[in-house]
């Protein structure tokens, strides 16, 4: 990124990324994921911690 100096190894990923330098947007510390929403960047955090909010009551498999 020309701006913060972090590399990236696609050139999806570093587009994803220029988004967190633009206004009103919500970067992911974790992933190069940006949000314009802080509800939505929130949302994507608990899959990097591993909470799971929708348990599968056939399975008991977590989403």
């Amino acid at each position: 990124c020309p701006e913060c100096r972090r590399g990236f190894g696609t050139a999806s990923r570093l587009r994803a990324h220029r988004r967190a330098h633009e206004g009103g947007t919500h970067p992911c510390p974790a992933c190069p994921k940006v949000f314009k929403k802080a509800a939505s960047l929130e949302r994507h955090a608990r899959l990097h911690r591993g909470e799971t909010l929708y348990l599968c009551v056939a399975c008991g498999l977590g989403f």
